[in-house]
């Protein structure tokens, strides 16, 4: 019960700032929630907010956000403060400090931008703080879904530079909204997508066997680089029509690439340790810390 109410709450709060704030963001409702103080009125609560309601109330008493506020403003004053600490337990453990610093910066990231000009975008999050892992999803929701309404817009239905992603560990985190049918309809935008696992078995897990399936069978290419996982290990046996212990007991380096229309390739994986280009690369990169250091 607590839940479903901080929900109503909360969506109160955004729902005001959607009707009163011009260009609003997520940050304009966390201030209002950090303003919101509740004292005992009589036969029902007194908060700081109850002004503000009652104005968008006299426009449109059925409005969403009046509803929601009216939900929240019957209850008894215990309730309603069990209701709001339960509100602010959840908003504290996700939105740090540095994450509220993250979302007031006005820089946004311009995703027509991406699909127009030549240019990389880094998107890092920690592997012992799961937390964050639920924004760094919505990021990759939001990002398929105007990148393929961008390209619904323009006449030839594709992007005009194709955009790949990169995601590394990608079972690590959350489920992304529509993944397994986003993935089907990537390659007629210009969009591409690199998912690196330990195991199918990951996969699975995340999404489900039916889903992982689909997420799989939509994929051009699929490199196997060895592993323990007895299932991906079998898996990859019957795909490659050799007993399961070669695949089982593949030696370190050997990996096996499977790439629609082509009959696989069990090849000895590259070592870019010796590639002029990345030593090139790396020696600058060693150059610019050194520099770094001394300055």
């Amino acid at each position: 019960m607590l839940y479903e109410a901080a929900v109503s709450l909360l969506s109160a709060l955004i729902a005001y700032v959607l009707m009163t704030v011009d260009n609003p963001t997520f940050t304009d409702v966390l201030k209002l929630n950090d303003s919101l103080t509740i004292t005992e009125g009589g036969s029902q609560i007194e908060t700081t907010l109850d002004m503000k309601f009652e104005q968008i109330a006299q426009k449109d008493p059925h409005c969403f956000a009046a509803t929601c506020w009216n939900s929240f403003n019957v209850l008894p004053i215990k309730t309603a403060r069990c209701v709001y600490g339960t509100l602010n337990t959840t908003i504290d453990t996700i939105f740090s400090p540095e994450l509220r610093k993250m979302i007031s910066n006005k820089e946004k990231v311009d995703f027509e931008e991406i699909a127009n000009h030549k240019n990389v975008l880094f998107i890092t999050t920690s592997a012992v703080n799961p937390a964050l892992n639920c924004f760094i999803n919505m990021f990759y929701a939001q990002m398929f879904k105007q990148l393929f309404e961008y390209a619904e817009s323009l006449p030839s239905g594709k992007l005009p530079v194709p955009v790949s992603v990169l995601a590394d560990d990608f079972a690590t985190g959350s489920r992304i909204l529509n993944f397994p049918e986003y993935i089907s309809i990537f390659r007629e935008k210009q969009i591409s997508v690199m998912l690196l696992l330990q195991s199918e078995s990951q996969l699975e897990r995340m999404y489900g066997i039916e889903d992982a399936i689909t997420i799989i069978d939509n994929c051009d290419t699929y490199v196997y680089m060895g592993g323990m996982n007895l299932k991906t290990c079998r898996s990859i046996s019957e795909r490659l029509n050799v007993p399961l212990d070669e695949i089982l007991y593949m030696p370190l380096g050997r990996e096996v690439i499977f790439r629609r229309g082509q009959r696989p390739v069990v090849t000895q994986r590259y070592d870019i340790l010796q590639n002029k280009a990345y030593q090139r690369v790396t020696q600058n990169y060693k150059r610019s810390l050194r520099e770094t250091e001394r300055n």
